[in-house]
């Protein structure tokens, strides 16, 4: 393997996500990205304090698209 094959590889195993989160109980959205989807919800629900997502919970999840590095563009 090449070293453009290897970058190639690494690069589209790195996903960056945009996501839409919901509260259903308060009608609010909140638009979001981050690397990982899974840690970034549980933070949005269980561990942050004095923000605008730990007033408005449960969160769920009702988008994300992936993509290959954090500025890329749809």
């Amino acid at each position: 393997m090449n070293f453009k094959a290897i970058s190639e590889y690494l690069i589209l195993d790195m996903h960056y996500y945009l996501y839409i989160l919901h509260a259903p109980e308060y009608q609010k959205f909140y638009i979001g990205q981050t690397n990982d989807l899974e840690r970034r919800l549980a933070e949005h629900n269980f561990l942050s304090e004095n923000s605008f997502t730990s007033k408005f919970r449960p969160w769920y999840n009702v988008l994300k698209d992936a993509h290959a590095n954090v500025s890329c563009k749809a």
